[in-house]
């Protein structure tokens, strides 16, 4: 198995951590929650990074899509493709969305009326990855 498919990730793993309890503290292995950073990429342009567990990435980005009012359904959405990367300390993901040039539009129309901030810098304000 490919250590970066995400079918195969458990949505958790075995860490050590530090347990404190009263003045006591033990080092243990415990399980603990899988994330990771996930940027969200519509027509080429950053939108969103959000943690997630490392599953069903095609499902959480529609789901995304569908709840954010970026599209109003799902045939509104022409291609998905995820990219895995481990090129780091934190593995992470990209889902590259193609969405119908309507939707596309709405979008920048949405990021373009934001307070204070034009379309670009607004896009580029919600492009950063967070790095634990």
């Amino acid at each position: 198995m490919n250590d970066l498919e995400t079918a195969g990730q458990p949505g958790a793993v075995e860490r050590e951590v530090r347990r404190h309890r009263g003045d006591s503290v033990e080092t243990v292995t415990d399980h603990v929650g899988q994330e990771w950073p996930v940027a969200l990429v519509f027509n080429g342009i950053s939108h969103a990074v959000m943690m997630c567990t490392p599953r069903d990435l095609e499902a959480f980005a529609v789901g995304f899509e569908i709840s954010e009012g970026i599209v109003e359904r799902g045939s509104d959405i022409k291609d998905i493709e995820v990219e895995l990367h481990d090129d780091g300390e934190l593995p992470h993901a990209e889902v590259h969305l193609e969405v119908v040039q309507q939707a596309f539009v709405s979008l920048k129309e949405s990021a373009a009326r934001s307070p204070g901030a034009p379309a670009a810098a607004y896009a580029a304000s919600r492009v950063s990855i967070c790095w634990i």
